[in-house]
């Protein structure tokens, strides 16, 4: 009879340290640090050229990164952070609390967030990945110039990352993407992955060719492919314009352009990122004679 006594005895401990241990895990949880806060970690970790800080808050496709870019081999990723971190002639970085951040979104394990420290003119958008439970900055990815928006641009519509590239949208495009599906009854969101596919078709290997954007002004640049489409040489052209929060796809989204040949025709082909597989254009119509040239058309969202 004694010993009976001792099992609800033994239970209670038990019972009362599997508590213990969920309100721990509990509090581990709910202390799990925003991307916001990591950011501003990432950022002091510069500013103390703290590699071990620096490398917790990045992601381990940006640890590849890093690694992957020094043409000079060092003994160790730590030692090639190190040497950017430590540049004798960089500006001094500004401490975290001039440091301001706005609009930090989250879908799932995908994270935005704009941010500038508070002398900075413009803001730009930076790109989260959640790893073993824990946000981590992609480092190589933003908008902040018009060569790392390109490159933003090629990993988020060829890796399929919608919310990223959807940040990358100018709000003159998301306007004019909205008006025609709208007629439609169609969710924004399907057009915008369009867009996505279509781009993601649109740009060269990155292995092959590097892309250039041609820089206009402060606020306008522009890309220009070169593609066959319907047997033809054509350039294929993208606008980016800047905005308040760094530089995005301005609409028209996609133009053509008639590559200059003895023989080129002008012709129109309604392209578009909305354009259905269904609703092919026709082929254009033979070329008058003697006729050459080279000439932009705008192309507006097509259903």
């Amino acid at each position: 009879m004694e010993r009976r006594r001792d099992i609800p005895f033994a239970f209670t401990i038990a019972l009362s340290v599997l508590v213990f241990a969920c309100g721990k895990q509990s509090a581990l949880t709910s202390k799990q640090l925003t991307p916001s806060q990591v950011y501003r970690n990432f950022r002091e970790a510069i500013r103390n050229k703290d590699v071990a800080a620096f490398k917790k808050a990045i992601t381990q496709r940006s640890l590849r990164s890093f690694a992957e870019s020094e043409a000079a081999p060092l003994a160790d990723v730590d030692q090639i952070i190190l040497s950017r971190l430590d540049i004798p002639q960089a500006p001094p970085v500004p401490p975290t609390e001039r440091l301001q951040t706005r609009n930090e979104r989250i879908e799932g394990e995908r994270a935005t967030l704009e941010a500038k420290y508070d002398d900075d003119k413009d803001w730009s958008i930076d790109f989260f990945l959640k790893e073993e439970g824990e946000w981590r900055l992609e480092v190589f990815l933003g908008n902040a110039s018009p060569r790392l928006f390109l490159q933003t641009l090629d990993y988020a519509s060829k890796k399929n990352e919608v919310m990223f590239f959807k940040a990358l949208l100018g709000k003159r495009l998301l306007e004019e993407m909205e008006r025609k599906v709208r007629a439609e009854n169609r969710p924004v969101d399907e057009a915008i992955n369009e867009l996505r596919g279509t781009l993601a078709r649109d740009l060269p290997d990155r292995r092959d060719t590097d892309p250039q954007i041609q820089v206009e002004n402060e606020s306008k640049a522009t890309l220009k492919i070169e593609k066959i489409e319907m047997g033809q040489p054509v350039f294929v052209i993208y606008n980016f314009t800047k905005e308040d929060n760094g530089w995005k796809i301005d609409a028209p989204a996609r133009q053509i352009e008639a590559v200059e040949q003895p023989g080129a025709v002008e012709r129109e082909t309604p392209v578009g990122p909305v354009l259905r597989k269904d609703s092919e254009p026709p082929p254009p119509p033979p070329p008058p004679p003697g006729s050459t040239g080279k000439r932009v058309r705008d192309h507006k969202l097509s259903p």
